[in-house]
């Protein structure tokens, strides 16, 4: 997203509106600065999967941080991302970098969903409870093969022609290190759903 987001810096700006534009390259600047900040972390860390660091739990606002990780994949043509947020504000409890990751793969791998469908959509949404918040990552893409489907938190499994392979495993040791829950639900052809749950502060 990083990499997508500069190539993208010069396109944003337009020279008839200098201020809305330095705004607009302002916010993609700040989103991609924060997600290196948090993977420079998260790389010293992690040199080998069983080594993921214990999550560093800070008061965060989960509405907040689900905003500042989309800027980077928007303005796309070949997809569009629709955010549905009830609240305002959600307070947690959470390592703010490992949950910048979580959301990074769940969109990306929506995106490369989406290769071939002529009109893309990726919905996320964000919704408080009274004792925990749900967030949901949505997409009408190819979908899981039900063969694939029980492989896709294991480490190493991949349906793709590059990759590790330890993306999903990855989001799945971060939700439980966070005392939450993931799951999914898709068809092919139809798209998928990845959600997870974290408790309230």
């Amino acid at each position: 997203p990083m990499k997508l987001s500069v190539q993208h810096l010069l396109r944003v700006y337009d020279p008839k509106k200098p201020k809305e534009s330095t705004e607009r390259i302002k916010k993609v600047v700040d989103s991609s600065i924060e997600q290196m900040d948090g993977l420079a972390r998260i790389a010293n860390e992690f040199s080998n999967f069983a080594r993921m660091p214990q999550p560093l739990k800070e008061n965060q606002d989960l509405v907040a941080i689900i905003k500042s990780t989309v800027v980077v994949y928007e303005e796309r043509e070949n997809y569009s991302i629709v955010l549905d947020i009830e609240n305002k504000k959600v307070d947690v409890l959470i390592d703010k970098a490992q949950i910048i990751q979580v959301l990074n793969n769940l969109i990306k791998n929506s995106i490369q969903a989406l290769y071939g469908i002529e009109k893309g959509e990726i919905f996320i949404s964000c919704k408080a409870e009274k004792e925990s918040v749900i967030v949901r990552v949505s997409d009408n893409g190819v979908g899981i093969k039900e063969l694939d489907k029980e492989k896709l938190f294991i480490p190493h499994f991949t349906t793709k022609s590059t990759g590790s392979g330890i993306g999903l495993s990855l989001v799945k040791q971060i939700i439980e290190n966070h005392s939450g829950e993931i799951w999914y639900n898709s068809e092919e052809e139809k798209g998928s759903e990845f959600a997870f749950k974290l408790p309230l502060n």
